[in-house]
């Protein structure tokens, strides 16, 4: 709730935040942590290890979420800029004094750090279930469908229409 109102604030005072406060609150806002507790209320293995284990914000989380954010505003940001909303992006932009292909550039970088984190953090020793470390990564390949090519699949559907055609009915059989 905070998080919301800070960027809430942000947004109605036309202050672009620097790039690490965006970042830090944005993870947050992303809803990342809520979609993956929603998804393991369906999953048998979601025990109360698992929730402890989530709130605990451990690194695969951490770079979940920050994953999340990047892909968002990266796929959102013609969007978001023409209604006057700033994004990590711009933040980026104004932070490090860079064009906007190389704040592009920059964050193809950070998306690379943050799958090396999630894939280490899956292959190390952990009591949590694999399913659940799948299931995480799973919605972090959905995000790369949605937002990877500068389109924000969820504003703009059609422009997924294709992916979520050949997924759910044109899907082959092995």
């Amino acid at each position: 709730m905070r998080t919301s109102f800070t960027q809430s604030r942000w947004f109605f005072t036309n202050k672009l935040p620097s790039f690490a406060d965006y970042l830090s609150n944005g993870a947050i806002t992303i809803g990342a942590i809520l979609v993956s507790s929603a998804a393991l209320l369906y999953m048998d293995c979601a025990l109360e290890d698992v929730i402890n284990w989530l709130s605990t914000n451990p690194k695969l989380m951490a770079a979940y979420s920050t994953h999340m954010r990047l892909m968002n505003d990266f796929g959102g940001h013609k969007f978001d800029k023409e209604r006057g909303s700033g994004t990590a992006l711009e933040c980026y932009m104004k932070d490090y004094n860079v064009s906007e292909e190389e704040a592009a550039r920059k964050f193809r970088e950070m998306w690379q750090d943050t799958w090396k984190v999630m894939n280490e953090e899956c292959l190390r020793p952990t009591p949590i279930p694999r399913d659940v470390l799948k299931m995480l990564l799973n919605i972090t390949r959905v995000s790369e469908t949605v937002y990877k090519h500068r389109i924000d699949g969820f504003t703009q559907p059609h422009a997924i229409e294709d992916h979520i055609r050949a997924m759910l009915v044109d899907f082959m059989s092995i």
